[in-house]
């Protein structure tokens, strides 16, 4: 097959001044999940039935605590502790 005699397509070099510049707004992610999340019920039903216990537990004089819940893997953590005491 014989070498072209003429490129036709832009290189860098050519294509670099005929574009003009352009940017596009991307919103932050934060905003995104509020916007995707705002219109949903089942989202709404549950932080309105959140405010709802709170607001029982106040009413009867509990203080609402939050708790972190660690959700650990022991059987992965014991074969760790196995394979750890394991010599060769």
């Amino acid at each position: 097959m014989p070498a072209p005699l003429k490129v036709d397509y832009p290189t860098d070099e050519d294509s670099d001044g005929d574009a003009a510049g352009f940017s596009i707004k991307i919103p932050d992610l934060a905003d995104l999940i509020n916007e995707f999340e705002k219109d949903d019920d089942v989202l709404f039903k549950a932080a309105d039935t959140i405010k709802q216990a709170k607001a029982d537990h106040k009413a009867k004089g509990l203080e609402y605590n939050a708790r972190e819940i660690e959700i650990r893997d022991d059987k992965k953590d014991r074969q760790a502790l196995m394979d750890a005491n394991i010599t060769t």
